[in-house]
């Protein structure tokens, strides 16, 4: 007799039959037939699949396939990709792959910043606004998104500091306003 092995499958529990196991069924009186062999079980838990010793990973980017391995992901934790916790929720199990509706021309600059240990540029196709929200959903820090609009010459102005002084503050937020609406107007 063959040991079976247990897949789980989602919440469920199947037999997985050794594929050299045979069994013998009788037709026409009893007569023995050809011997056939058990099909095997090769379904997999999504996380068995995605947690595999295979080192490469395959990123589908809105239909455009792109190839790099965990270990290089693994090297910005903090980042939707670099974290196996956090990419699992995009991966599909019957094509072996992360799957994101996303701009593609993005992607290969995500890509090249894991791959290069952390340089970010922008590609000129792609407009900066689109280029900082597929960051954001990507999970990057903001001190990395604010280098990458540094270096486009986009500086985040902070909020100038007012005054402790309660009538000086409403003086100075006042004036603010006053330039605010006339460099508007």
């Amino acid at each position: 007799m063959s040991p079976s092995r247990d897949v789980i499958i989602g919440d469920v529990i199947a037999a997985n039959v050794d594929p050299t196991s045979t069994a013998s069924s009788r037709h026409d009186g009893g007569d023995q037939s050809q011997m056939a062999k058990s099909p095997t079980l090769t379904t997999t838990t999504t996380a068995e699949m995605e947690d595999s010793e295979d080192d490469r990973v395959t990123i589908n980017v809105s239909g455009l396939r792109f190839e790099t391995r965990r270990s290089t992901l693994a090297r910005h934790p903090g980042t939707l990709l670099g974290n196996s916790r956090r990419r699992r929720q995009h991966y599909d199990p019957t094509r072996a792959e992360y799957f994101f509706e996303r701009g593609r021309h993005t992607f290969d600059a995500l890509l090249y910043y894991y791959q290069s240990g952390g340089h970010l540029h922008r590609p000129v196709n792609v407009p900066i606004d689109v280029f900082i929200d597929d960051l954001r959903f990507y999970q990057f820090d903001e001190k990395t998104i604010e280098k990458c609009c540094a270096n486009e010459g986009i500086f985040r102005q902070k909020p100038p500091l007012l005054p402790k002084n309660k009538f000086q503050r409403k003086v100075r937020a006042t004036a603010i306003i006053i330039t605010i609406s006339i460099i508007s107007a």
